[in-house]
């Protein structure tokens, strides 16, 4: 969070720098792993993102999503290109029978499909969610 609170942008990307250290595990807990997720997201530290989904998609993670960590990951593929991604991201949250999208995940994910050129996909995730 403190790299989203930086003036300067080399300050910021020197606060993300710890990111690169081997011993620091982003993906232990969820509060930390979201708050990598937002700090690259609006630095847009492409190159941190990448690495940080890689984590969460191996088996060191151990990061029980949240709706919130859903949204976040959905935007961070969404940022990086990967549609398909995302929407598999959108099809696990929907699978949880215990988080229900609101109206930033569908936001995300209608985002996520547009920017991928899926517009009719997007448009069908709108008019399911529309009236929910």
């Amino acid at each position: 969070q403190a790299s989203r609170k930086a003036t300067k942008a080399h300050q910021a990307f020197k606060m993300l720098t710890i990111l690169d250290r081997p011993d620091v595990k982003i993906c232990e807990d969820e509060i930390v792993f979201n708050c990598v997720l937002d700090a690259c997201l609006a630095r847009k530290d492409r190159r941190r993102l990448d690495r940080a989904l890689r984590v969460y998609a191996s088996p060191a993670n151990r990061v029980r999503p949240s709706l919130r960590t859903y949204s976040l990951v959905i935007r961070a593929c969404a940022a990086l290109g990967r549609t398909d991604d995302a929407m598999a991201a959108w099809s696990d949250m929907l699978k949880q029978g215990d988080i229900r999208p609101n109206d930033i995940a569908v936001g995300c994910i209608i985002d996520a499909l547009v920017e991928g050129r899926a517009v009719e996909e997007a448009l069908a995730v709108f008019q399911e969610w529309k009236g929910r």
